[in-house]
């Protein structure tokens, strides 16, 4: 039995199509590697806020790629409140949290996402060879 969609289905299924074209095109060739951007960002953010006497904290390091990130999806849910029918700020968001998802080293996202137990597991391929 196939049970149409509601509308609210179809709008968060369009939104997330947006959100997939925005943070899966081409836009290393305009702004380069996320992660190699994130981590410039991080080191000029961490400049600017050591030149105003903000200290690293005791045993917290500098900022690193994912902190950008994180407070650039923060950055858009501050514009979300004052503007919360916006949608490119929500499309944002989500693209900088899939962006830093996409940063963390040591997990391997798709591996991930490929097993049985993951709520939003990927179908593997029937077809494809098994790695040995």
């Amino acid at each position: 039995m196939n049970v149409p969609k509601s509308p609210a289905t179809q709008r968060r299924e369009a939104v997330c199509d947006l959100i997939k074209a925005t943070v899966c095109s081409d836009r290393n060739v305009t702004h380069g590697d996320a992660e190699d951007n994130f981590a410039t960002i991080a080191e000029m953010w961490q400049s600017y806020l050591s030149a105003r006497g903000f200290e690293q904290r005791q045993g917290k390091g500098a900022l690193k790629s994912t902190d950008v990130a994180a407070m650039m999806a923060i950055f858009k849910a501050a514009r979300i409140a004052t503007n919360p029918a916006h949608i490119d700020s929500w499309i944002d968001m989500a693209g900088y949290a899939a962006c830093g998802a996409g940063v963390v080293k040591g997990q391997d996202i798709m591996e991930r996402a490929m097993q049985d137990k993951h709520p939003l597991r990927i179908p593997r391929d029937p077809n494809a060879q098994s790695s040995p």
